[in-house]
């Protein structure tokens, strides 16, 4: 936590407090292919008035898309993304991987229609799954790694 603070970041989670856990363990392979196990231990989404309070006092909210796989995720985000949007907060999604977004196509199009994304974060596969095809054309220089930026009206 002392790390984080000393370079600007608040947190609003306490070491050992009553708030529920979640367990992320990162597999890499040599050629750095990476894969994720995840367990939230979080149940339902809900807004309460500390989450609130953080993301009103943002300038940066960045949503994990692993959030889309938790209960009541389908009703949270779209509360989270119109609050940060009336205290004009930026925000950036994660697309969270190719099966994250295969599993929660629907409900990421949604948020993203909403116009309140700004930016997301997603690699080539996620993209493909998100746009429903099973390849993309690999622009002349670009790299494996793809980030796009939705325009706020």
């Amino acid at each position: 936590m002392e790390q984080l603070k000393a370079h600007g970041c608040e947190s609003q989670v306490s070491p050992g407090g009553s708030l529920a856990n979640a367990l992320v363990a990162v597999l890499t392979t040599p050629d750095a292919q990476r894969s994720f196990l995840s367990f939230f231990d979080s149940g339902k989404l809900c807004m309460t008035a500390t989450i609130a309070t953080a993301i009103t006092a943002a300038r940066v909210l960045v949503i994990e898309g692993y959030l889309l796989e938790l209960p009541g995720a389908r009703t949270w985000l779209p509360e989270v993304l119109r609050l940060a949007r009336v205290h004009s907060v930026r925000v950036a999604l994660t697309a969270g991987d190719p099966g994250v977004v295969q599993r929660h196509r629907d409900m990421l199009q949604d948020l993203l229609s909403m116009g309140c994304v700004d930016l997301l974060f997603c690699n080539r596969e996620e993209a493909c799954e998100l746009l429903g095809r099973q390849a993309l054309e690999e622009p002349e220089g670009s790299s494996t790694a793809a980030a796009a930026v939705l325009g706020r009206q």
